[in-house]
Order: structure tokens, then sequence, then C-alpha cells
């Protein structure tokens, strides 16, 4: 991280406090003996946090054709793992979301593309039988914290960047030259004050820079958010400049025609308009 994000995180006096529903849920999957029911009346004591969850878990990428009506019984049809990513994806991203305030860029615009970074990142996980692929949803989902913090707490401040970005710019490079850091230094500066999973850190700060590393999370996390970006799911109103990493294709062993065809399949077999009720 720069000095100048180091400046500006300095001033800031207070930051949002880790949502009592994601810090049970950590707190409870550290228990390999715990049962689904505790885990579905914790998701519970939160409605609007519940009733987010059952739509990201209809996916059809999770093969739930019929809707999830009940969090148990999406728990028992998507399993335990994935449920505990979306519950802790969901509730970090309600935090970090202001409402009834004037933001640069639009609340919905920004939970439709978290999720399907998610929900892509799950996807390219299976596809390359990656190890890792039960946290790969909470990677994508979670991978613009730092947007999302400066879109709600530092709107006024952000403003200035989104103008910049008519120029054709880079996200990145609109930040540096109007902040001097980007919402990927943001971003893991909050990471690490919630204390989150590694991989979901790399790929908050990595995933505008994948050249940097060579954990398999953050380059599956980079392709999926280009692939949201240049679809429909970018969390821009205008298609977001966004270049993919030959790098990253090159590890993961992924070729053009590979990228091809899964843009061909993302929104075919992924998402539906359910998975997408935000307010």
């Amino acid at each position: 991280m720069n000095d100048v994000a180091h400046l500006f995180i300095k001033k800031i006096t207070k930051i949002p406090t880790l949502p009592v529903v994601a810090q049970e849920i950590i707190n409870l999957t550290s228990d390999d003996l715990i049962s689904i029911e505790k885990l579905e009346s914790v998701i519970e004591n939160d409605p609007s946090i519940s009733a987010r969850i059952l739509s990201v878990s209809n996916s059809v990428f999770f093969g739930t054709e019929i809707p999830n009506t009940s969090i148990n019984n999406a728990i028992v049809r998507i399993g335990f793992n994935n449920i505990k990513n979306i519950a802790i994806g969901i509730a970090l991203f309600t935090l970090l979301i202001k409402r009834n305030t004037s933001s640069p860029l639009s609340n919905s615009r920004l939970f439709k593309h978290s999720v399907a970074v998610g929900l892509i990142s799950k996807m390219l996980a299976d596809f390359l039988d990656f190890h890792g692929r039960d946290e790969t949803f909470l990677c994508g989902m979670l991978h613009d914290i730092g947007l999302l913090f400066m879109n709600s707490y530092m709107a006024d401040t952000y403003y200035p960047v989104i103008h910049e970005l008519k120029d054709e710019k880079l996200l990145c490079d609109a930040e540096k030259k109007v902040l001097g850091y980007t919402h990927s230094d943001i971003g893991f500066w909050l990471a690490n004050q919630w204390k989150l999973p590694d991989n979901v850190k790399n790929s908050v700060y990595f995933h505008h820079r994948p050249e940097l590393t060579k954990d398999k999370a953050v380059l599956i996390v980079h392709i999926a958010d280009y692939l949201s970006s240049i679809n429909s799911y970018s969390a821009f109103e205008r298609t977001e400049k966004y270049k993919i990493n030959n790098n990253a294709l090159e590890l993961l062993k992924l070729s053009i025609n590979d990228i091809k065809e899964i843009e061909k399949k993302i929104d075919r077999d992924i998402f539906s308009n359910r998975v997408f009720l935000y307010d």
C-alpha cells in the first residue's frame, strides 16, 4: 500500500464493525460439529440478510430450478459451505451499503456486480477443478469491498473519479490520478481490520494486478471480474474498460476459446432474475 493510502487511512476514525451475523457464522463454522439448525437460526435472526441469501442461493448454477423458500431448504440443497460463504458475503455487503444517501454508483448495480463475480468465480473454480473452490464465491463476492466503502463512506471524494472515467481510463488509473490510491488499497485495509481469510484479502488487493501473485483464487477472481465487467454485470452504468491479464490465463491454463465458451454460459446457465433481488 502506498504512502498516500496510508495517510488517508490514518484519518479514518471509525470503520464499520463486522456484522454480528458474519462474526457469528465465522465463529460457528470453526466448529466441525456445528449443526444445520444452528447456522439456520443465526442467519434467520436478520430477515433482510436472510432474504438476500435465499435470492443468491436460487442461482440456476447451484442446481435450484425450483426456488429455495427457506434457509434450511437452501442448506440441504446447495450445501453448508456454500450457504456459509453466501451469508458472510451478503452480511458484509449489506454493512457497506448506506441507504438514502447520494452515492456515485448504484447500490443495486454494485450488488449485481458483486454477486456475478462471486458466481462466475465459483463456476471457473469448478471448471478448473480448483481445490479451494468452496471459498471462491466469497473471494469474488467481496473483491470490491474497497469500492463499496468508498462509494458509501467517501462519496464526495469519489465523484471526481467517476468523472475521470469518462476519458476511457482504467478504473485504478482514474483513482490514482484523482486520489493517489485505489479501491484495492482501501479494501485490503478493511479486510485486514476484519481479519478476513488470506485468500479474500489477496483477491481484494490483487484482482486488478494479478501479475503480482500466483494465488489461483486471485487469478480466478480477476477473470471473473473481467467477464462480469465487459458484459451486463458491470458496477458502472457504461461498460467498464478492462484488460484481461494474459499471465493469469497462462497460469490457470485457460485459452481464449475457453473464455469465450464460459462467456456464452454466463447468462444461459448461471443467472436468473431472482438471484439479483436486492431491495
